[in-house]
């Protein structure tokens, strides 16, 4: 029993010790030539923490964001030099 415990230990020292995000849905709202080539940066960053796909208005995002669909939205402002960031409350719905 004693070494059961030691492995469940062991295991949580082992996932918290050094946690990093993997496969967090993230969704983009930009111009239709910008969105690809930044959803393709954003998929390409190492160890894959994000994965990100484009829609064509803020709406919909916001929709995708409320319903759980994505964790957080990235509205790009092609005409500003603010970008937006929204992201979801622990508390939303799943």
């Amino acid at each position: 029993m004693l070494l059961l415990q030691l492995g469940f230990i062991l295991s949580y020292l082992g996932a918290f010790h050094s946690p990093t995000p993997h496969h967090i849905p993230v969704t983009v709202v930009a111009p239709a030539q910008a969105a690809g080539g930044l959803t393709d940066e954003l998929n390409g960053l190492p160890g894959e923490p994000v994965v990100a796909t484009a829609v064509a208005d803020e709406n919909t995002a916001r929709d995708a964001l409320r319903t759980g669909q994505t964790s957080g939205v990235y509205v790009l402002n092609p005409s500003g030099t603010e970008d937006r960031l929204l992201v979801a409350p622990a508390a939303a719905p799943r």
